[in-house]
């Protein structure tokens, strides 16, 4: 239902979210530390999240203007 009003990419980046829940859990109640392929990681992560929630679709996008 929820993929009716966002369309695909913004539901597809809400579902891409339990990754950043599982580590905040493991952060909490493992009490792993963060290494730096963790912290690597973990921006490799937000910049696709945010990459697909910023994604403009084709009908959206301006025509180009061609010069004669």
């Amino acid at each position: 239902m929820a993929q009716r009003y966002l369309g695909a990419a913004k539901t597809s980046a809400y579902y891409a979210l339990s990754p950043f829940i599982a580590v905040i859990l493991l952060l909490l109640i493992l009490g792993e530390s963060l290494s730096l392929q963790f912290i690597i990681a973990l921006i490799l992560m937000i910049a696709g999240i945010f990459i697909v929630v910023n994604d403009v679709p084709v009908s959206e996008k301006r025509p180009t203007q061609k010069y004669s």
